[in-house]
């Protein structure tokens, strides 16, 4: 007479991660948190900040180029020399 074989129990591994699921999730209610009612101390009030016209913060920016032209020669220098660099590693 054939005898029925016993359920075959998951393998380890799957039962393992399981477990190790269950601990992390078990362990993040133990951690301790931040006093969230304390309020900070009410700001002194203050003025409001100055307006200043657009057209003088426009002229401020326009003084002072940002490149010149030593800017410029230095940084098309600079690129040929890279592009030689990288004609001469191929």
């Amino acid at each position: 007479m054939i005898q029925p074989r016993a359920p075959v129990p998951k393998p380890l591994p799957r039962r393992l991660s399981l477990f190790a699921v269950a601990a992390c999730a078990a362990l993040t209610g133990c951690d301790s948190f931040p006093e969230v009612d304390r309020v900070a101390p009410p700001l002194a009030p203050a003025p409001p900040p100055a307006l200043l016209p657009l057209d003088a913060l426009l002229a401020q920016a326009q003084v002072a180029p940002r490149a010149t032209e030593e800017t410029a020669e230095a940084l098309t220098a600079r690129a040929a020399r890279l592009r030689a660099e990288t004609a001469a590693q191929r």
